[in-house]
């Protein structure tokens, strides 16, 4: 097992899991979001990945 910090997309979508912290960083930050990241409304990661996703199909 590896932790890694990431933000390509194509790397992140390669993954079993994913550990945001968010949903925006600094004082807006801090948030441990443990749902299907794609479905999570306030999730950066999760709105940029399904578009990705979606483009794999």
């Amino acid at each position: 097992m590896a932790v890694v910090i990431e933000r390509n997309l194509d790397a992140i979508k390669a993954v079993d899991w994913i550990i945001v912290v968010g949903p925006e960083g600094c004082v807006r930050g801090g948030q441990v979001i443990v749902e299907d990241i794609v479905k999570v409304k306030k999730s950066f990661t999760g709105h940029y990945l399904k578009a990705v996703l979606e483009a794999g199909k």
